[in-house]
């Protein structure tokens, strides 16, 4: 399994002002937002924060009247911590204080902050950490470009007491990703959604699938520690937001789909479709692209042990 990100080329123009006042609610001397109360006009307030929100100095009779600190978040006056939506971040420690609700698809540490790198990187409500261009806070969202198999091999488990007849194929789905500069720190991450229908399920979605009906693949088993986990791990590596942008990458993912003859021959179709991160700017790429392909698989087998029927086919992509 390979994942390759090929930096194009990279460009802040247009990102400057971006998150220029993201991180700095609490670092320069302001008013308070009720100015006409108790003449509060004349009593500003100073914070000074460290690198990971963590107070350093205050000063003004206003400097606990407003309670939206570090990343302009709300911090609680008696536990100092701060509230991102999700969950509370700890600036005395530098960890959030609870694990990560959406798990490794945020990250492989499920209770660090932003790697670590609060400057350059953000995370705006607990979940997934989001990286700017270099320290500007420009935000990386991807756009779909090619989805593709260029290839496929029969391979057959033999010999094995337990899978005597068990034929199949390996194919490879390659990936491309434009990655684009945007301000909308809501774009979300680019969506696969995998689906097979056969007239013989495999055994894995026993009691799921239903013969000659669509089954979503990814939805079901795609999550880390589920069935098809190793699968897909590649692709939920390769949607994490590169440092730079624009830029592209690749994004690889094998597949050995594979049956059983002695219980009949079995067709199995297959729609990988691919769509663009939501509230991207995708200008000329494409918002979503499907690749259809289709397995055949029947037997008995044959005097050079291969078995009569066995095909893959690829066929033309659909673009959106």
């Amino acid at each position: 399994m390979k994942v390759e990100q090929v930096p194009i080329r990279s460009s802040k123009r247009g990102c400057r002002r971006a998150a220029s006042g993201f991180r700095k609610g609490c670092r320069s001397r302001f008013y308070s937002h009720l100015p006409h109360i108790h003449g509060v006009r004349k009593n500003p307030r100073t914070c000074i924060e460290g690198p990971f929100g963590e107070v350093v100095r205050t000063t003004g009779p206003m400097a606990k009247a407003n309670p939206f600190h570090f990343s302009t978040k709300y911090q609680d006056d008696e536990t100092d911590l701060l509230y991102y939506g999700y969950r509370y971040y700890n600036a005395s420690t530098g960890r959030w204080v609870s694990r990560d609700p959406i798990e490794e698809e945020g990250g492989v540490s499920l209770y660090g902050f932003i790697r670590n790198e609060p400057i350059s990187w953000i995370d705006s409500y607990g979940l997934k950490d989001q990286v700017g261009d270099s320290v500007r806070g420009c935000h990386c969202c991807a756009c779909v470009s090619v989805v593709t198999i260029p290839k496929s091999s029969i391979f057959r488990i033999y010999p094995s007491a337990s899978w005597p007849n068990y034929y199949g194929h390996e194919f490879i789905v390659v990936i491309q990703l434009n990655w684009v500069v945007t301000r909308n720190w809501l774009a979300g991450a680019p969506q696969l959604i995998w689906k097979e229908k056969s007239n013989r399920p495999p055994d894995a979605y026993e009691g799921r699938a239903t013969p000659g009906e669509w089954f979503d693949v990814y939805n079901e088993f795609g999550s880390p520690g589920s069935t098809f986990d190793e699968m897909f791990h590649p692709w939920r590596i390769g949607i994490r937001p590169p440092s730079t942008c624009p830029m592209s990458s690749e994004i690889r993912i094998e597949d050995f789909p594979g049956a059983l003859i002695t219980k009949g021959p079995r067709t199995l179709e297959f729609e990988i479709t691919v769509k663009s991160a939501p509230g991207c700017p995708c200008g000329n790429n494409f918002r979503e692209i499907t690749q259809p392909a289709k397995q055949v698989i029947a037997g008995p087998p044959l005097a050079n042990g291969e078995i009569a029927t066995q095909t893959f086919d690829v066929y033309r992509r659909r673009f959106r």
